[in-house]
């Protein structure tokens, strides 16, 4: 099996959702724990589960390349994480779409993406 159809299967479906977050490219010339600022890349979330999200963002990625992402939930929730770039296509200039797989992420946080997920599916099926 090709990695790219590995990399493309998803064991969970992921929930839309719509939030904003700040991402840093890591190109292996800065230390990993620099910490998130406000001159980073801004996104928006548009999908997520406890395994990967989808964002936008208007620079493109590099797939296989890592970035650091800071996402802010409406609960007041932060998560910060690892992620690998698994492919990155333009939407309409200056506009990028990213699909992302978690690498580093704290235990806790991956139980609150799938509380999330669940929250998130119930009240989509409630509402239709």
């Amino acid at each position: 099996m090709k990695k790219k159809d590995f990399l493309e299967r998803r064991n969970t479906s992921r929930v839309i959702v719509e939030t904003m977050g700040k991402c840093k490219i890591l190109d292996g010339k800065r230390e990993v724990s620099d910490a998130i600022s406000d001159d980073n890349e801004k996104m928006q979330l548009v999908n997520i589960n406890s395994r990967g999200m989808g964002m936008l963002l208007e620079k493109e990625l590099t797939p296989e390349s890592m970035i650091k992402v800071e996402l802010l939930f409406t609960s007041g929730r932060a998560i910060n994480a690892f992620c690998e770039v698994n492919w990155c296509k333009e939407i309409k200039k200056p506009l990028y779409m990213a699909g992302l797989s978690f690498v580093v992420v704290k235990e806790d946080d991956v139980a609150y993406l799938n509380s999330f997920a669940s929250e998130t599916r119930i009240k989509n099926i409630n509402n239709h």
